[in-house]
């Protein structure tokens, strides 16, 4: 039994599904084409400058020097931020011998 009827030139052609009658060439399957993989740029490491060495030595020495001259608003931030310089080191005290360390500069009789 035909299953398809093909109308061609005005006369009929049985198309038969049997291996004998016209075969159907197969489609042959485009391959499909590998996409590249793109390469990942290596990023350059930014070359550290020698000077941020000397520019922290000048920094640490800067800070050594405003340590010790006579600012007497300047914060010291290792204790806490409201505390004044002159505070954190206590009161001042003239020279005093060792033996007098705990008197704060009062005089005593050492020398007898």
């Amino acid at each position: 039994m035909p299953s398809k009827i093909i109308y061609h030139n005005a006369c009929f052609v049985y198309f038969c599904e049997t291996e004998f009658a016209f075969k159907k060439k197969k489609k042959k399957k485009k391959k499909k084409k590998k996409k590249k993989k793109k390469k990942k740029k290596k990023k350059k490491k930014k070359k550290k400058n020698n000077n941020n060495n000397n520019n922290n030595n000048n920094n640490n020495n800067n800070k050594n020097n405003n340590n010790n001259s006579n600012n007497k608003n300047k914060v010291d931030r290792r204790s806490s931020p409201l505390v004044n310089l002159n505070r954190a080191r206590g009161p001042r005290v003239t020279h005093v011998s060792q033996d007098d360390r705990w008197t704060q500069g009062k005089q005593t009789n050492s020398q007898t």
